[in-house]
């Protein structure tokens, strides 16, 4: 009687290797997923970094041409092309910036990358009369594979926006 049962549980061995089977594979599959989102939240965070880095070092660079400028008036006329005065209230003037001169930047358009790297950077600079300031707009983009627009050269991107005062009257 005893060999009887021992046959009527011959095929549930398949079955049990089967149930681990499957069970293994659903944990794998999660920690490949795990890992992937892992990698690209990783990625994007390095980008969105080094974003930050290139868009502060325009602030800088224009605080220090400013600062190195005789007056607000030469900045001004460096930046924008015009003495404080001659410009109506609300001017505006946008840049790409693959490097940081004035005598190389041009106007916007179609922005070249930054030298070995990824990133185009666009500045914008707003004359406000009323308040007596330069109203910057500087922005940091870049793309990758979660852009829904692959064309789109700004689909991720890092703006900061400040103002520039005359230091010295």
């Amino acid at each position: 009687m005893v060999i009887w049962k021992l046959n009527q549980f011959r095929g549930s061995t398949f079955l049990e290797v089967l149930v681990v089977v499957s069970i293994t594979a659903f944990v794998l599959i999660a920690m490949i997923n795990a890992s992937i989102v892992a990698i690209v939240q990783t990625k994007y965070a390095r980008n969105k970094m080094q974003a930050n880095r290139l868009t502060q070092e325009v602030l800088n660079w224009l605080r220090a041409e400013r600062d190195r400028s005789a007056s607000w008036d030469d900045f001004v006329q460096m930046a924008l092309g015009n003495k404080w005065a001659d410009l109506a209230d609300g001017t505006e003037k946008e840049y790409c910036l693959n490097n940081l001169d004035f005598s190389t930047l041009y106007q916007e358009g179609n922005c070249s990358y930054i030298a070995n790297s990824r990133f185009k950077r666009r500045l914008k600079l707003t004359v406000d009369k009323t308040d007596n300031f330069l109203r910057v707009e500087v922005t940091t983009g870049w793309r990758d594979g979660l852009c829904k627009n692959l064309n789109d050269y700004f689909c991720h991107q890092v703006k900061i926006v400040t103002q520039l005062t005359p230091w010295q009257d």
